[in-house]
């Protein structure tokens, strides 16, 4: 059932985002937070790396809490980078 949240949250979220949030670059941690609430979710993240991995996301989750703030957010753009 938390996978199929995730999904269904992910595809809300990313179907909401509008092309002109993403002015500026879509890796921006201001762009890629859709609800404004200063978190990173999986799916917020999803919007702006598609090919983005739970594995990949998870490392850059430091304190494992599902989200991700701005320090993690650059650590995540880091690492995606490197793929």
């Amino acid at each position: 059932m938390k996978t199929l949240t995730l999904i269904v949250t992910s595809a809300l979220i990313v179907g909401s985002l509008s092309t002109a949030a993403f002015a500026g670059g879509t890796d921006r941690f201001a762009n890629v937070d859709g609800n404004r609430d200063q978190v990173i979710s999986m799916a917020e993240a999803m919007g702006a790396f598609p090919t983005l991995t739970g594995n990949l996301f998870n490392k850059a989750d430091g304190n494992h809490n599902g989200i991700l703030d701005e320090q993690e957010f650059q650590s995540l753009r880091g690492l995606s980078a490197a793929f």
